[in-house]
C-alpha cells in the first residue's frame, strides 16, 4: 500500500521504481499522481426563516405547524445534538435530534404550537450543534394563546307558533318569530 498525504496545495507527480529478480521485468516504474487541496471547511449552521411567528391560536382549537430549515454551509458533517423549546406548548413533530446534516445539505424541522393558556409564548428555540460559527443558535419564536373559539348558537322566540283553528278560504293568520 502507498499512502498519499499532501502537505501543500499543489500537484504532485513522480514514479516508484520496483526492482526484482523477475526475468520478464526486472525493473518497473509505477507512475503516481495526486494533488493537495485546501482542507475541507468545518461545519457551519444557517437557519431559515429567522423567526417562526405562529400568531394567535385558540386554546383547544387546531394546533398550528411551522417548519424551519437547518443548512450546513460547511463541507464536513454538522451534528445537531439538541433542540430546546421555550415552552411545553411547542412540540417537535419532525426532525427530533440528534441528527447529522451533510456538508452543503439542508434538514427540515417541524414545530407544532398548541397553547394551553391565554398568554404570549415568545422566546427562542435553541439549536445546539458542533457548528464552528454558532454552536448555540437561537431561533426566535412567537405565538399567543387566545380564548377558546365560541361555538355558534341560535335561539328562536317564541318556541311555538300556535295558529289555532283557521277556516279554509277564510282570513289567513300571520304570526312572527325572532331568530338570534
Amino acid at each position: 500500500k502507498i499512502r498519499f498525504s499532501p502537505t501543500m496545495v499543489q500537484s504532485y507527480s513522480g514514479s516508484i521504481t520496483i526492482t526484482s529478480d523477475a526475468t520478464n521485468l526486472p525493473s518497473y516504474n509505477l507512475s503516481v499522481d495526486g494533488s493537495g487541496t485546501p482542507p475541507a471547511t468545518p461545519p457551519s449552521i444557517s437557519v431559515a426563516p429567522a423567526t417562526l411567528n405562529f400568531g394567535p391560536v385558540h386554546i383547544g382549537g387546531y394546533p398550528v405547524d411551522m417548519g424551519f430549515d437547518i443548512t450546513n454551509t460547511g463541507e464536513t458533517n454538522l451534528n445537531v445534538t439538541t433542540i430546546t423549546l421555550p415552552f411545553a406548548d411547542y412540540t417537535i413533530m419532525a426532525g427530533n435530534p440528534p441528527f447529522t446534516v451533510n456538508g452543503g445539505a439542508t434538514y427540515n424541522v417541524k414545530i407544532r404550537f398548541s397553547p394551553t393558556m391565554v398568554q404570549s409564548y415568545s422566546g427562542s428555540i435553541t439549536i445546539t450543534s458542533d457548528a464552528t460559527n454558532l454552536p448555540s443558535y437561537n431561533l426566535s419564536v412567537d405565538g399567543s394563546g387566545t380564548p377558546p373559539a365560541t361555538t355558534p348558537s341560535i335561539s328562536v322566540a317564541p318556541a311555538t307558533l300556535n295558529f289555532g283553528p283557521v277556516h279554509i278560504g277564510g282570513y289567513p293568520v300571520d304570526m312572527g318569530f325572532d331568530i338570534t
